[in-house]
């Protein structure tokens, strides 16, 4: 809408009679115009020999009456209350024809279509899943992507993990229906919605910008295969593609879009990112919430054994979908094209009060992303249960988000990513204390040691590469603040939390580090209680902790780097 990459629209036919239709960049006819005759004559246009420049100039000098507003990905188009999918445009275009043209050869874009009706889908699917919160918030995850732009919200979403065999797929599959075909994606890789992780970054991007606003459903991490998975994640999430350049070596339009991610694997994505070994970040692990899941069918309908009502989802998946989410989207358009400024204040309002809802009274404040994350899923469900899509209670919506989220808070709410840090970084000193160099040993240099010791006065101490090495790559900022607290930090002069070591191999000349109390081999850091990290050295720790105390008001958060 920035009246910005204008093209042309060609239409020819082949020898064989068939017809092609082609979007030709006006910047593609400069310089000789070689690129948009390649393109014209690669998909069947007969041309005579010495004729381009004739070609070229008057395809230049046309003036077509007709214009079109070419959208290349499914979603809201800017500036609009306008949803496109392909073959559907729900709301008032303001006058222009929207041509919906997605990247030739898009992997998925024949998924995003429907097979009967919504009744159907209700019956069959929605109707089966009213007491199994997993699947229920499957599908309020799907309908969760028309919202990010209207909440405000980040791209992001959700990875369920858990051993093999326990229905993760069928419960990606039932969410796929919601938008197309919910067929296996590793029995029908073409039709299917959903789509395996064993792709490259490239088509993760293309999948992702074709599935703009709905729903990116990715199977089985574990057929990753790329580089680094973590950028793979936050790209995914994050809605932006890398730069690339067309065939002609221009830079090619950045492909964005947002991204609802619905993911599964036997691993976790935080354990698939350190496998592949790469440092987790924080941001990751709030962009793709990781939901560790026992047994996705529990309880089975009366009459089925679990395997029987996995195999009747995964048949009407296939038979019965892609009609919830365009009659959802349908009820979103009418409702901004009546009241769009109160509509829309009134859901992010709804959105706010039930992450606050959702938000425990010891949460970090780090999770508050996370909580809006799964307040969103409410607001998505009982906005679908007020349109009639979801033949669901307002009360079965929020018990079963509530119990997304404890399945979440049972993994993270008793440790942060600090805590986490200190625990590596103990399990490092334990396994390796003992052979670690001593700062008077003349061949240990910085540059080939692990960490160093003061055997002395029993500390460890650790330059800023090393401490990061030792705590898997942390954020060296927060593992020091975290040291403080615990009072596990040496702390000699105000305003410094480093201290000055003469180092032997350095010709003696002294060093700052990062000072470790020993007492860290023995610290209880699993528990709530610091207090019990000061159990030996009593001297040393006390003064340790005086000094810090003193330093407190004076440290600022540059003092972490001096």
């Amino acid at each position: 809408m920035d009246n910005g990459a204008w093209n042309i629209v060609v239409k020819f036919n082949d020898h064989d009679r068939r017809t092609h239709k082609l979007n030709i960049a006006t910047s593609d006819l400069l310089g000789g115009g070689l690129s948009a005759v390649k393109q014209l004559v690669d998909n069947g246009l007969g041309l005579c020999p010495g004729m381009e420049k004739q070609l070229v100039k008057y395809l230049q000098c046309c003036h077509p009456a007709t214009r079109l507003l070419r959208v290349m990905n499914s979603g809201w188009v800017d500036n609009m209350h306008v949803f496109v999918l392909p073959g559907q445009v729900f709301g008032q275009t303001l006058g222009e024809t929207i041509a919906y043209e997605p990247e030739r050869n898009s992997k998925t874009i024949r998924s995003i279509t429907s097979k009967g009706s919504l009744e159907d889908w209700q019956a069959n699917i929605a109707a089966y899943t009213k007491d199994n919160f997993i699947l229920i918030n499957c599908i309020l995850l799907a309908l969760t992507g028309p919202l990010l732009k209207i909440l405000g919200l980040d791209g992001g979403g959700f990875h369920i993990y858990g051993h093999s065999s326990r229905g993760k797929t069928t419960a990606l599959q039932v969410a796929a229906s919601v938008w197309g075909c919910g067929s296996d994606p590793a029995i029908d890789s073409v039709n299917s919605f959903a789509q395996r992780w064993n792709s490259t970054a490239n088509a993760l991007e293309a999948i992702a910008a074709v599935h703009s606003d709905l729903l990116t459903a990715l199977d089985e991490l574990g057929t990753y295969n790329g580089t680094d998975l973590g950028v793979d994640v936050y790209t995914v999430a994050g809605g932006q593609g890398k730069s690339t350049l067309t065939s002609s070596r221009r830079l090619r339009q950045i492909r964005t879009w947002r991204g609802n991610i619905l993911s599964n694997g036997e691993k976790s994505m935080r354990q698939a990112i350190e496998e592949s070994g790469r440092a987790v970040k924080a941001g990751q692990m709030l962009r793709i919430i990781d939901i560790r899941i026992e047994d996705i069918f529990p309880s089975p309908p009366d009459g089925m054994t679990a395997a029987e009502f996995a195999n009747h989802l995964k048949q009407m998946c296939s038979t019965h979908y892609g009609t919830a989410g365009p009659a959802f989207v349908q009820g979103l358009v009418e409702a901004l094209a009546d009241y769009p400024a109160e509509n829309i204040e009134s859901l992010r309002a709804n959105l706010e009060k039930y992450a606050k809802e959702l938000t425990p009274e010891n949460a970090r404040p780090e999770q508050a992303r996370a909580f809006r994350r799964f307040a969103a899923l409410r607001v998505a469900g009982e906005l679908a249960v007020q349109c009639g899509i979801l033949p669901f209670t307002d009360d079965d919506i929020n018990g079963a988000v509530i119990h997304f989220r404890d399945l979440w808070l049972r993994e993270n709410q008793s440790i942060g990513d600090a805590d986490r840090a200190l625990l590596k970084l103990q399990s490092f000193l334990i396994r390796n204390h003992s052979a670690l160099p001593s700062i008077r040993d003349t061949d240990a240099r910085i540059s080939n040691a692990r960490a160093f010791r003061n055997p002395q006065n029993n500390w460890f101490l650790f330059t800023d590469d090393q401490l990061m090495a030792a705590t898997g790559g942390s954020n060296i900022k927060d593992v020091v603040k975290e040291l403080r607290n615990k009072r596990l930090l040496v702390v000699h002069e105000a305003g410094r939390l480093k201290v000055k070591q003469k180092l032997a191999s350095a010709g003696d000349q002294w060093v700052r580090f990062y000072g470790v109390l020993g007492n860290i081999l023995n610290a209880d850091l699993d528990g709530e209680d610091a207090e019990a990290t000061k159990t030996t050295e009593a001297t040393t720790a006390t003064e340790a902790a005086e000094a810090a105390e003193a330093a407190e008001a004076a440290a600022s958060e540059d003092d972490f780097f001096d």
